[in-house]
């Protein structure tokens, strides 16, 4: 109901492309192509998104794949619609190697059948994704889901984005701090801590000492939110409470988990995060 809600927002149009985009660089699928304009670039003509991937996950399809998306409440009229203008608009020779995938974050009941009705229209597939796909994706994606929480105003406890976070810690009635100025002289170790978080596969945690707790929290944040990386914000989340620490060090992977200092993990439970292949700053 809370995405449901937000699709009504005028602001939904163009963070759906947003919330996509991150939630395809986390899948897990081997991506070489993701082509997905957000924010202001929504509205221009031409596909909504175009992905490639050498190796599918989750709900990414292996090869090429184009996507449309709306928030339209009835959205089959603009399925229908995105649809007509795409099949007349791509060769046979090119739908038999690619999957058309529609999205909404609607209810949409009917749509097993929407897809039945364009089996024999020559794609590879033809997938959709309403708002009970999402919710299942965005389960998975603990960052993204932070993310999407806080911008629908029901942030999750104990779990927060470091774009949010950030904004939280930076930004006051009178003022605004850019990442450049916590940063400032210390610009080699935040390109640590970027290092850290990006590079693939197990590693150590890596540890900051400062005067404050709060100082290596803020740092880390503005390390990470320096670059504006899709990909490593998606897979990056402020972690304030135990219990969320203890569940996305089990159930989740391949995370960058920045904790707070009131967390304090055990050294069974950091190896744990390890051997899940997560970044614990």
């Amino acid at each position: 109901d809370d995405i449901i809600a937000w699709a009504n927002t005028n602001a939904a149009r163009g963070l759906l492309p947003q919330l996509m985009h991150r939630l395809i660089a986390v899948s897990g699928a081997s991506v070489d192509q993701l082509a997905m304009p957000f924010g202001d670039s929504v509205g221009r003509s031409g596909l909504d998104g175009f992905v490639v991937a050498s190796a599918g996950a989750s709900f990414v399809p292996a090869g090429e794949s184009v996507w449309e998306m709306g928030v339209d409440r009835i959205p089959k009229k603009k399925a229908d619609k995105d649809y007509a203008k795409r099949d007349a608009n791509t060769a046979a020779t090119r739908k038999k190697k690619t999957t058309y995938v529609q999205v909404t974050p609607r209810h949409w009941e009917k749509k097993a059948q929407w897809i039945t009705d364009r089996e024999r229209d020559g794609w590879k597939k033809v997938i959709v994704y309403d708002v009970d796909d999402l919710l299942g994706v965005l389960d998975r994606s603990p960052a993204v889901d932070a993310w999407l929480s806080r911008l629908i105003g029901k942030p999750t406890a104990g779990l927060r984005d470091c774009e949010g976070y950030w904004k939280n810690i930076s930004t006051g009635s009178d003022f605004s701090i850019q990442t450049s100025v916590l940063l400032a002289g210390r610009d080699e170790l935040a390109a640590e801590v970027r290092r850290y978080a990006e590079t693939p596969g197990t590693a150590q945690p890596f540890a900051l000492t400062s005067r404050s707790p709060m100082e290596v929290l803020s740092f880390s944040v503005a390390s990470i939110c320096s670059t504006n990386d899709q990909k490593l914000l998606s897979r990056s989340v402020v972690v304030e409470r135990r219990d969320q620490w203890e569940r996305v060090v089990v159930e989740e992977r391949n995370l960058v988990l920045v904790l707070s200092h009131t967390v304090q993990p055990t050294m069974e439970e950091l190896l744990q995060s390890k051997g899940s292949e997560h970044k614990v700053i």
